[in-house]
């Protein structure tokens, strides 16, 4: 007291938890004489020993007494550290030198430590020590090199495993056992694991473990509505507080405790529906840490679907993706079989939205799936149905006819009677493989059969496990059918009525099929590429859906140029033409043939006769080994138009006897197909070229039989082109 009479005073008292008797009853004396004078009294405590065991409660209350009293007086002078922000004083920690250190690497040491001082203190010092801190030529901290954040200093370890050490037995297996659920734990959980009662486990929790040793907290209490089960949540107060407790644990210990925990969840959460959704994550890692695949992929899958049912495809991705490789190791089972099939049927739909048809994962999965639609354990499992339907859907966009027939035929054999959406998917397969085949008037029929069990009430227009309705597929399939078989009129009509079923659902796959599938049949079938650029255009904001609509844009857009306008002719065409994984893309189904046939129009018309007939000549090796021939007449006939352009050539030369035969070639497959479209097509060029070689009559039959069948879509170019060449051969004598 004399001292601060000339110059103030600051006495320090440190660890008061540990003061004796005389200590406090000195800080008692003082605390009543402070006042008018120029003291400051600053003491740290910790608050855990204020509840100190019988052996110590003497002193712990002496203690006590004497704040209360210093509270009494002086008003509001206790400061409780865990309340101040923490990353404050990360920042001024940091701040008390000179640094060059930024907003990442303060705000990774605040994540890493959560602002505790002790911790922050050493975790600063070790950089420094280990060289990944360093001084520049100015004296401020700078980052020399990367930051090893998992590894904590031995200091702070040392601390912590000390505390962890002087716990009573007890209190150090309920911290271990809650350990394995993670920084934040059910204290029901841990009872049930260790076997206690309820109310014990929470008794040390919220007592000795949180007040006195200050290693938990408190932060909820919550009940089940189904079962009004309560659940008291609480916390490591640190993350290496939990993490000190799991790294105490053996293997062995950490495989049964995770089992244990596990099964515990499951009891207590029961038939809680939505709570079992949110769990299944913590239940799969439980269930994979306790080497049971089985059960953790099965949990796997129900966090997928939870995702998908939230649009979250990627997570739901991420999910089902981890289920099928923890059933990699699985011993062979029908359990496994049934788990993995429908795995792949889960993750199927959001790969296809989120990745695209061609992505890796979306290729893999109907690999697999139609593997396992073939295992012997798998054959009256009520999944398989669901997985040809997936596979026939994928087959679709193939150019496998054969196999898409012969799954159509396991879904109509497996489909009930009232089962509509599966006899709609059955006859859709079968109706998209007779298209690819170039039987139309098989196609037709069963394309037929899907419009006519289409319930717009009943059946969900948009699934992301097929990617486009069925109804709007088979009514986009069946105008294309209904034009090739020489009705242009209805083809039109049909292809427009899918169009507004596929704008009014809003589905961007769906729309962009119809879009692709319209675009496509305007440049081939009618002939109109202008408008076909207007479809390809519209095809540009379906890039993001699939590479396929992508490229049929550029192509149809490339398509509608006027080529021969083009002061280096070719050039353009090459480029557009250039191999892409986007351009490869478009030869699915009858994709590849429809594509080089605009390609080869497109290289007669830029004077490039030879690079047309090697593309007609890819054609026709790709129909050849894929068995799709719905193009096959129109390709020879192009081949035909493209021989007669070489030159030189006359009608009766090599040629014209080779144009002859393409024509001849590409009208019996036409008839024998029965595609009207392409017969009157043929039909012009023969009669052209026999006019040629003075052959009238003949050109004037053979066109007149395949002209007078048409009742309609006589304002069509080819229609017209037929007229006019009818014409001009009634005036020949």
């Amino acid at each position: 007291h004399a001292v601060s009479q000339s110059r103030p005073l600051l006495l320090l008292i440190d660890d008061l938890q540990w003061a004796d008797g005389g200590t406090t009853a000195l800080l008692f004396h003082l605390g009543r004489r402070l006042t008018g004078s120029r003291i400051m009294i600053a003491c740290a405590c910790r608050p855990e020993a204020l509840d100190a065991d019988e052996s110590d409660r003497d002193a712990a209350q002496g203690v006590s007494t004497v704040l209360h009293e210093l509270c009494r007086a002086w008003g509001d002078v206790m400061i409780d550290l865990d309340q101040v922000d923490g990353r404050a004083f990360v920042d001024a920690y940091v701040d008390s030198e000179a640094n060059c250190l930024g907003e990442s690497f303060r705000q990774a040491l605040y994540d890493h430590t959560e602002g505790n001082p002790l911790f922050t203190a050493e975790l600063f010092r070790s950089f420094g020590r280990d060289g990944t801190l360093v001084r520049n030529e100015s004296g401020h901290w700078v980052e020399g090199g990367p930051l090893h954040w998992e590894q904590w200093p031995p200091q702070v370890e040392a601390v912590i495993a000390e505390h962890m050490d002087g716990l009573p037995a007890e209190e150090r297996s309920l911290l271990r056992v809650a350990s394995v659920q993670g920084e934040t734990f059910v204290a029901e959980v841990a009872a049930r694991v260790l076997g206690w009662r309820v109310e014990e486990t929470v008794r040390r929790l919220s007592g000795p473990l949180r007040t006195r040793h200050r290693l938990v907290e408190a932060l909820s209490l919550d009940r089940l509505q189904s079962s009004g089960q309560r659940l008291s949540t609480y916390r490591f107060r640190h993350f290496l507080l939990q993490l000190a407790a799991y790294s105490s644990l053996d293997a062995i210990e950490r495989a049964m405790l995770h089992e244990a925990t596990a099964r515990a969840i499951e009891a207590i959460y029961g038939a809680e529906n939505a709570s079992r959704r949110d769990l299944a994550p913590e239940l799969a890692r439980h269930f994979e840490e306790a080497a049971l695949p089985l059960e953790a992929a099965r949990c796997r899958l129900e966090a997928g679907r939870w995702a998908i049912h939230l649009v979250a495809y990627e997570e739901a991705i991420d999910h089902l993706e981890r289920g099928l490789s923890l059933l990699e190791g699985a011993t062979p089972s029908r359990d496994k079989a049934q788990l993995e099939l429908a795995l792949c049927l889960a993750v199927r739909g959001p790969a296809f939205v989120q990745r695209g048809r061609q992505s890796p994962l979306h290729i893999w999965v109907v690999k697999r799936l139609s593997e396992l639609i073939r295992h012997p354990d798998l054959q009256d499992d009520p999944q398989r149905l669901t997985a040809l339907m997936v596979v026939a859907r994928s087959v679709n966009w193939s150019a496998d006819p054969e196999r898409g027939r012969q799954v159509g035929k396991q879904i109509l054999a497996l489909a009930e009677e009232e089962d509509t959406a599966s006899l709609m998917e059955a006859h859709l397969a079968l109706g998209h493989s007779a298209w690819l085949r170039g039987e139309l008037a098989a196609a037709r029929d069963h394309l037929t059969q899907v419009l006519a069990l289409y319930d717009q009430e009943a059946h969900d227009p948009w699934s992301p496990l097929y990617g486009v309705d069925s109804s709007t597929m088979g009514r986009t399939l069946l105008g294309y059918v209904l034009w090739l078989q020489g009705y242009p009129s209805q083809g039109r009509f049909v292809l427009q009525e899918a169009l507004t079923q596929a704008e009014r659902v809003g589905q961007p796959s769906a729309l962009g099929f119809v879009r692709l599938v319209v675009g496509a049949v305007t440049a081939v079938l009618s002939r109109d590429r202008v408008s076909a650029a207007v479809y390809g255009k519209a095809l540009r904001e379906h890039g993001e859906v699939g590479p396929v609509y992508g490229a049929w844009s550029g192509l149809l857009a490339a398509q509608a140029k006027d080529v021969r306008l083009d002061p280096a002719p070719g050039q353009g065409l090459a480029i557009s033409m250039e191999p892409s994984p986007a351009s490869q893309a478009i030869g699915s189904g009858a994709g590849q043939a429809t594509r080089l046939l605009v390609e080869a129009r497109m290289c007669a018309e830029a004077g490039k006769t030879e690079m047309g007939l090697s593309t007609l000549d890819r054609a026709r090796a790709w129909i050849e080994g894929t068995g799709v021939r719905l193009m096959e007449a129109e390709v020879w006939r192009m081949r035909g138009e493209l021989l007669l352009a070489r030159l030189p050539s006359v009608p009766g030369g090599t040629n014209g006897a080779e144009a002859l035969a393409c024509f001849q070639r590409a009208l019996d497959v036409a008839r024998e197909q029965e595609a009207r479209w392409f017969e009157l097509r043929t039909a012009v060029n023969l009669a052209r070229l026999w006019q040629a070689q003075g052959r009238p009559n003949e050109a004037r039959r053979l066109l007149g039989d395949i002209h007078g069948w048409f009742s309609e879509g006589f304002d069509t170019v080819d229609l017209q082109e037929a007229q006019a060449l009818l014409d001009e051969l009634a005036r020949v004598p």
